[in-house]
């Protein structure tokens, strides 16, 4: 099997007022094809002190690597996959996906901002809304490692779906549940958040007449 990627003698020299620091000693490496490679450690132990040596060899699918090596931070690998997933059908769900989804986004930030109009709790409530996107609707957490009651309130958030579809479409990633059921959910959310936010600003409507705070 070929080496897809080779370093040797790779080394990495500080050069401070004081003395030299040598960072790296003649590190030796091979990534044969098809293999995945992970470099591990806690900061400071080198990882990406690998990408910029000072002395050493390297080549990159056998080409020789001479003045820089260009790395693709992890939050934007999945733009580089999308030149051979993404197609003109699936750029346009993927849009009308975020659209539906933000849709019903907005009509939770109507509920959000209903809740705190009546509760005046801002610091807990929104607590809890920025918890339950950024943890629970596979933004940052994969969904699939949720345990099932953190799940049951993810499916509840229309980021949820939105943002599976969009990487479904763009990424062909695997989505979590069937597309049409995933579809649907995302019009079920809009609707429901819609009525839902339409009741609590009837609510707060009623209330505010009853304690002669409402004006005209």
């Amino acid at each position: 099997m070929n080496a897809a990627i080779v370093c040797k003698d790779i080394v990495k020299i500080y050069n401070s007022r004081k003395k030299k620091v040598t960072v790296l000693n003649c590190l030796n490496l091979t990534v044969k094809e098809g293999e995945v490679f992970g470099l591990l450690g806690p900061n400071g132990a080198g990882k990406m002190t690998l990408l910029k040596a000072t002395e050493g060899h390297a080549t990159v699918g056998g080409y020789d690597v001479d003045k820089e090596v260009f790395f693709l931070p992890m939050f934007c690998a999945g733009l580089y996959f999308t030149m051979e997933t993404l197609s003109s059908l699936g750029l346009l769900l993927g849009l009308a996906a975020t659209i539906v989804s933000v849709a019903a986004s907005s009509q939770l930030g109507v509920i959000f901002a209903s809740l705190v109009l009546r509760y005046r709790e801002i610091t807990a409530i929104f607590g809890f809304f920025n918890f339950a996107f950024q943890m629970l609707s596979g933004m940052f957490v994969p969904f699939q490692l949720l345990p099932l009651p953190l799940r049951i309130i993810g499916y509840c958030l229309p980021s949820t779906f939105g943002m599976d579809l969009m990487r479904h479409y763009v990424m062909g990633t695997t989505p979590i549940l069937p597309i049409i059921y995933e579809w649907a959910a995302l019009f079920i959310e809009l609707a429901a958040l819609a009525l839902i936010a339409k009741l609590a600003i009837l609510y707060l409507e009623k209330t505010a007449k009853e304690q002669g705070l409402h004006y005209l």
